[in-house]
């Protein structure tokens, strides 16, 4: 919003068809890699959802990655094409670059060159094995490791983690999580579309700005990690926001002091507020609570393991299964 941006779903699906097909044009074949590797923006959504419709394997990358970093990860990738913002580091590879931002336009009219059953025949071929992205965790413990998404469970597990949010059509979800980490790409972007709602996207966070944006948005949910929602019940101008339409949200990535997490129900008018745990090889929830949870353990778990997920607590020094109770 702050750049007057708004789409519908039909200008969505519209201009992410066309993209693809321009993509098409361009070569992109089922299971090629592109590349995506700058700032987020309405550019890069497109593109990101274009890829997926021409077939092919998103591949987004942290600007902020260091040398080092970004030289293994490039070292393991045989990308098709690079689709890049203007002002990022050159990344050395062979295979054509574009600009994420003024090439849109033109991948668009590419796209008008081709028929459309062409891009019928290409998401015919796709089912739930299909990639839906590779995504580099954040490095936290080694190098970046890149995780292959698949399709179908990426979309049972968003479906379960909106059941557990009572995410819909009429809920407005704002974030301004990076986009090129699983948390911001898969949970945040892909979530409204497969519910149904609406995204409210923020470039960057800074707090004033976002608590005008779910305000004047009228956003129903939110996304952040614990660190944003500090920042947010900090400013001296909290109660001056009207955010009575909040409901619901997820505060993940880290762990959620208790009093922040109570704090945040409260102040920020989310009494629906979910913790979640999840992981970016899991695509990327694990567990969550949710608003039914008693508050105890909503304000010092992170819930019980979604549908269809299996955990076990395990000794670190032998890998051996612990009994209830017991840390691992």
């Amino acid at each position: 919003p702050e750049r007057g941006h708004r789409w519908t779903y039909a200008e969505l699906d519209r201009n992410t068809a066309l993209a693809a097909l321009g993509l098409i044009d361009l070569g992109v074949r089922p299971g090629d890699q592109v590349v995506i590797w700058g700032r987020t923006s309405l550019g890069w959504v497109a593109c990101f959802l274009a890829v997926l419709r021409a077939g092919g394997v998103p591949v987004p990358l942290n600007v902020h990655y260091g040398d080092h970093e970004l030289a293994e990860i490039l070292g393991l990738l045989e990308p098709r094409l690079v689709l890049a913002s203007p002002g990022t580091r050159p990344l050395g590879v062979s295979c054509p670059l574009l600009d994420l931002e003024g090439d849109l336009a033109e991948l668009v009219r590419r796209g008008q060159r081709l028929a459309e059953a062409e891009l019928r025949r290409r998401q015919e071929l796709q089912g739930p094995e299909q990639l839906a992205a590779m995504i580099f965790t954040s490095g936290t413990t080694g190098l970046p490791k890149g995780a292959l998404i698949a399709q179908g469970p990426t979309l049972r597990n968003l479906h379960l983690v909106g059941s557990r949010m009572r995410f819909g059509r009429r809920d407005r979800l704002c974030t301004s999580l990076p986009l090129f980490y699983a948390f911001g790409c898969l949970a945040a972007l892909l979530l409204p579309l497969v519910r149904g709602g609406t995204l409210v996207y923020l470039e960057n966070f800074a707090p004033g700005w976002f608590l005008e944006a779910l305000e004047a948005e009228r956003c129903t949910a939110l996304y952040a990690v614990p660190t944003m929602l500090v920042e947010l019940l900090d400013r001296p101008d909290l109660d001056r926001f009207d955010l009575h339409r909040l409901r619901t949200g997820m505060v993940a990535g880290a762990p959620c002091p208790p009093e922040v997490f109570k704090a945040a129900m409260h102040r920020l008018h989310l009494p629906e507020l979910c913790g979640a745990y999840g992981l970016t090889e899991a695509g990327p929830g694990v567990s969550m609570t949710c608003a039914q949870d008693p508050l105890p353990k909503r304000l010092h778990t992170v819930g019980r393991p979604l549908e269809g997920v299996s955990l076990r607590i395990v000794d670190p020094r032998g890998g051996r299964e612990l009994p209830p109770g017991e840390v691992g």
